[in-house]
């Protein structure tokens, strides 16, 4: 039996359970839950600001 066809599974699932358990290790620590949070936040914070200025331009052209 080729050893080649028994490794095969375990590099496919390697290949996704490496950058998992990386991913997992950087989002560990609270500073950079917070600083991911703080972005999300800002990030949603712009977009609705955006969205009310559209709206408004919006109203004021069209009146």
């Amino acid at each position: 039996m080729d050893g080649s066809t028994l490794r095969a599974p375990l590099y496919t699932a390697l290949g996704y359970l490496i950058p998992l358990a990386i991913a997992t290790a950087v989002m560990r620590p609270p500073w950079l839950k917070g600083k991911a949070g703080e972005a999300v936040v800002n990030l949603a914070t712009t977009f609705k600001n955006h969205r009310q200025h559209v709206a408004y331009r919006k109203h004021v052209l069209a009146n």
